[in-house]
């Protein structure tokens, strides 16, 4: 049983990143030639002709057959059918999370890298608690608790993981996800010359933003730097590598997102010079970002819209202190899927931060700090660069992403915490003892 369940968690995250070529496909025709549902979008009128939209889908999309059917769904059907896909991401993560827990009872293991974990579930825990005991709508606290619990699984899924998730699996879904990266790529360039100017135009009149198989820019950018650092740290010695490097950041340029150029700016500086002087960059990193910054509308050809768009989620960042309490009793208030659910009782999550200020408080706040700490302290003890960078896209990404809903980053984030908190402290017994013995002798 336990084989068959390590199976299953092995196997559903690679299944999950196939599909993501099928869940994005539709949308990816329609920025390409504006047909959807059968129909032409009023955003498409100008664009290909149907003799040229046949051509795309089987010279450059390979369009699956299914997605013919899907073109003569329309209206309340077609919508119904992106509800299902949305729900089999879900069910993906939940049963990743199910039997990675189910795995762990019954091998009889707990695994000292899951404790770094338990801090925001308890969290979690009693500020679900405490909606479902006070909020005066039982309907609305209800759905308030789905779209929290779909908001925390990949946290859940990452504790589950730990344990069971080792360095050949870590491997080979690696190689999976450059794989799906690289075909993400290349839409973003056949979208680059071919799209519908979606985000406007840019140098050459190209398109300006390119999403490839992600939903939109930002996250796209977070895919292209998370496909970037798997391969640097998990693939050195392939092939592809270099290529790989290479592909993530033109690929991170043509999502026009500001915070994947920090993140690329910043990892080729802490990563520089073998990773030596780290101290010293930590400490020039800041100097050399503000250049950056005031640069970025020139560097994604998106002008002084990009600052417009910091601006707004600084001052949402910023609000945020001032709003919440130390613990909030609002689980899941902040959401995606809250918006969906209860829109007008829900607040908008436009970072990871805020979504987690609102439904937690700042103590949940806090316990995401203390997470990366950890993972801090034991790539320091192992001298490891690698949790500095993850943290480096994590915080940026942050600041305009709730991470833990977009799909498919939530995947690549709960495995590689998953295989961290196991690989660099489970296994290595004598850690305890030599943390404790050096902060007994420091004090």
């Amino acid at each position: 049983m336990s084989k068959f369940l390590l199976r299953v968690i092995q196997i559903t995250p690679l299944v999950l990143l196939w599909l993501l070529l099928f869940f994005s496909m539709d949308e990816m025709v329609f920025d390409l030639t504006g047909f959807q549902g059968g129909q032409v979008t009023p955003s498409g009128q100008k664009s290909l002709s149907i003799e040229e939209k046949v051509m795309f889908e089987e010279l450059f999309l390979f369009r699956p057959y299914w997605y013919k059917v899907v073109d003569v769904i329309t209206g309340e059907k077609r919508y119904l059918l992106r509800k299902y896909i949305e729900f089999l991401k879900d069910a993906g993560l939940v049963i990743i999370t199910l039997a990675a827990f189910m795995r762990n009872v019954i091998d009889r293991r707990f695994h000292k890298g899951m404790l770094v974990f338990l801090p925001l579930l308890l969290i979690s825990a009693a500020s679900a608690i405490m909606n479902q005991l006070t909020y005066p709508n039982k309907e609305i606290s209800w759905n308030f608790f789905i779209a929290g619990v779909r908001w925390i699984l990949p946290i859940i899924m990452a504790m589950m993981l730990v344990g069971n998730v080792d360095e050949s699996y870590i491997k080979t879904f690696s190689k999976f996800v450059v794989g799906v990266f690289f075909f993400h790529f290349w839409l973003q360039i056949v979208e680059l010359f071919f799209s519908q100017n979606l985000y406007g135009t840019g140098m050459w009149e190209l398109a300006n933003r390119v999403r490839g198989l992600i939903n939109l820019p930002t996250p796209a950018g977070l895919f292209a730097c998370l496909a970037g650092f798997f391969v640097y740290f998990h693939l050195p010695k392939s092939r592809v590598c270099s290529f790989a490097l290479f592909a993530s950041f033109v690929s991170a340029l043509l999502s026009g997102a500001g915070a994947a150029i920090f993140v690329w700016v910043a990892a080729a500086i802490i990563l520089s010079f073998n990773g030596r002087f780290l101290l010293v960059k930590l400490v020039a990193l800041p100097a050399i970002a503000i250049p950056v910054f005031y640069n970025l509308g020139r560097i994604t050809g998106r002008g002084n819209n990009i600052y417009d768009s910091i601006h707004i989620r600084f001052v949402s960042f910023m609000q945020t202190f001032e709003k919440v309490r130390w613990f909030e009793p609002n689980f899941g208030i902040a959401t995606n899927a809250a918006q969906i659910l209860v829109d007008t009782y829900a607040r908008i999550p436009d970072s990871t931060y805020i979504s987690f200020g609102f439904n937690l408080g700042l103590v949940g706040i806090g316990a995401l700090i203390l997470l990366f700490i950890a993972a801090m302290i034991l790539g320091f003890y192992q001298h490891s660069l690698e949790p500095v960078i993850f943290a480096i896209i994590f915080i940026v990404f942050g600041f305009g992403i709730n991470l833990t809903e977009s799909f498919p980053n939530n995947l690549l984030i709960s495995v590689w915490l998953g295989y961290f908190f196991y690989s660099k402290l489970a296994l290595n017994k004598s850690f305890n003892k030599k943390l404790t013995f050096r902060l007994l002798h420091t004090v």
